[in-house]
């Protein structure tokens, strides 16, 4: 065996050595001193102890808002801290100045079945000035399809729900469209970068149905009647800085409503992954602020 291979084997062998990430996703609730609750979801990799992820707040809500996490896991106490810092998107109309930070300090479960985060919270300004605290209690995304998918079994055992309910009712799908980015009609989502140059990907994820779109940027026309299919359509822009207002509008509902459409817009380092759900007429719109 030779020298490389040698010292290779000798890396993997040793248990204080360690290559490997894990991705790690856990949805659940945060609880405010009022006894108000949100929706909470927490995504990160971690390797050799350090996490970095992101943090999603009001799920699919009118204040929706996407941030940075980093941190820290003590795999031998059960231990998790993280704190969210810059503001990858939102939907509130909000200043960023205005947004509460949670710094976490908990319990950790990794266990597939039965992951867990369980904890207290501080919320803090970005000038450190105390917002308000509270409570997370989150559910591992494993442990939490496999209780939809009995919820789901239980459901379709019993006679007092009808057969068009039961049809209807899927809680997997309700756990996917709450990780989903939607914009709905008249939703704005707010996006914050750098750079001058953006792109647009822009594609149809489901069937294809003849919707038909138009995107306007700061008001000007990128495409027109543009119909959405399987096949990835890109579009580079440049940016001003500043405020640049990205606008889509449904021009049909194509052959089965509503109009939809796949989008992932990017400035090369940060992907916003999102998915429009429009009726004829309608429109959303994505608001890139070019610092």
């Amino acid at each position: 065996m030779n020298y490389l291979k040698f010292l290779v084997l000798s890396l993997l062998l040793l248990n204080n050595v360690s290559f490997s990430q894990e991705n790690y996703d856990f949805i659940g609730v945060i609880q405010l001193p009022d006894n108000g609750i949100i929706s909470y979801r927490v995504f990160f990799t971690e390797m050799n102890g350090d996490i970095n992820g992101f943090s999603v707040t009001d799920l699919q809500g009118d204040h929706e808002t996407k941030s940075i996490i980093s941190g820290k896991i003590d795999k031998e106490n059960d231990k998790l801290t993280f704190k969210e810092s810059e503001i990858i998107y939102t939907k509130s109309d909000e200043l960023t100045s205005d947004f509460c930070f949670i710094h976490f300090k908990g319990k950790l479960k990794l266990n597939n079945s039965k992951a867990l985060i369980e904890g207290s919270f501080e919320g803090l300004y970005n000038d450190g000035v105390k917002c308000t605290d509270g409570s997370i209690k989150l559910v591992g995304e494993d442990a939490l399809y496999k209780k939809a998918n009995k919820l789901t079994k239980k459901i379709n055992k019993t006679n007092r729900i009808s057969d068009s309910i039961k049809s209807s009712f899927s809680p997997v799908k309700m756990i996917n469209d709450l990780k989903m980015n939607t914009l709905n009609s008249n939703n704005n989502i707010n996006v914050y970068t750098t750079s001058e140059n953006y792109s647009i990907k822009l594609w149809d994820a489901g069937k294809e149905d003849g919707d038909k779109i138009f995107i306007y940027l700061n008001g000007k026309i990128l495409i027109s009647k543009y119909e959405v299919i399987k096949q990835v359509k890109e579009i580079d822009i440049k940016l001003v800085k500043g405020v640049n207002v990205l606008k889509i509008v449904a021009y049909n509902n194509g052959k089965i409503a509503p109009n939809t459409a796949k989008m992932i817009i990017t400035d090369g380092t940060l992907e916003h992954d999102l998915s429009t759900n429009l009726s004829k007429g309608e429109f959303a719109k994505i608001t890139i602020i070019r610092k």
